[in-house]
């Protein structure tokens, strides 16, 4: 009963994520976009899989040097630093439950997570520019 009530709590408190596709290298990624504080903290938390997106694509006002980590995350995830200009600047490797926050090397305006493997998959590179479009 207590753990019915908890996951009632958690849910109903889950921000409904914003949906787009961001475009790197001539290919499209569906993704959720976090914009708001509450969305950003919530991120990919307590999620077993992936299912009808790819990613996660997080969305700042400013520059600065954001760190993620990946405490009550359970999928394995890569994570590009974006600059202003829509240009991938970094890139690592998180793996599910780890609490070391990454943080980029330079400041960033945006952070994109997506499936570990999407990296190799879609050819992503340091210097690889990056659209994206919010559709709901």
């Amino acid at each position: 009963m207590l753990l019915t009530i908890l996951l009632n709590i958690v849910l109903c408190n889950s921000p409904e994520f914003k949906r787009g596709t961001v475009y790197i290298n001539d290919d499209s990624i569906k993704v959720e976009i976090a914009e708001s504080e509450r969305e950003r903290k919530r991120g990919l938390m307590y999620r077993k899989e992936l299912k009808d997106i790819e990613g996660m694509l997080f969305i700042f006002k400013r520059d600065g040097y954001y760190g993620f980590w990946m405490k009550n995350t359970y999928i394995p995830l890569e994570i590009l630093f974006i600059n202003r200009e829509l240009m991938v600047v970094d890139m690592d490797t998180m793996l599910p439950l780890d609490t070391v926050p990454h943080f980029p090397v330079v400041p960033v305006r945006y952070v994109l997570e997506l499936k570990t493997g999407s990296i190799r998959k879609y050819k992503i590179k340091i210097g690889s520019k990056v659209q994206y479009k919010i559709w709901r």
